[in-house]
């Protein structure tokens, strides 16, 4: 018992930054639900994931669309798969809150990549992924 107090008593880095405002910390705490020690990211890069939130949700003018891409594989041989689309801040807040939709604490890492999709592109997907659609549910 006495080295179970001990293991207790460890503090952790995972706390939210009092500089934060409440919304990045609430994401923080929703994200916090959702990693472990198993995840590829560690404290203080989990730490520092939200510092830099926090200066993107400030420096941010507006809302805009984000896609978010998550990439598998060596770095020779990549593939990537199409997680979705988010309203967001920034590149940053789109992979937040595409962890937290999937929850999958290890989206925000390093192997996931946000970027802003023209709206021509979006329609485009969109009308590709209709056809697709009356393909599978047509029965002759």
């Amino acid at each position: 018992m006495k080295h179970l107090k001990k293991f207790e008593n460890v503090s952790s880095e995972l706390r939210a930054n009092p500089k934060w405002d409440k919304y990045v910390t609430d994401l923080f705490i929703q994200y916090i639900k959702l990693w472990d020690e198993h995840c590829s990211m560690v404290e203080s890069e989990v730490i520092n994931f939200f510092d830099s939130l926090q200066d993107e949700i400030d420096d941010s003018v507006e809302i805009e669309i984000w896609a978010v891409d998550r990439y598998y594989g060596s770095k020779n041989n990549r593939t990537h798969h199409f997680l979705g689309l988010a309203k967001a801040y920034g590149a940053q807040h789109a992979c937040i809150k595409m962890a937290l939709e999937f929850k999958d604490a290890d989206i925000i890492d390093d192997n996931t990549e946000a970027w802003m999709p023209e709206d021509e592109d979006i329609q485009s997907h969109i009308d590709r992924a209709k056809e697709e659609l009356e393909k599978w549910t047509k029965i002759y």
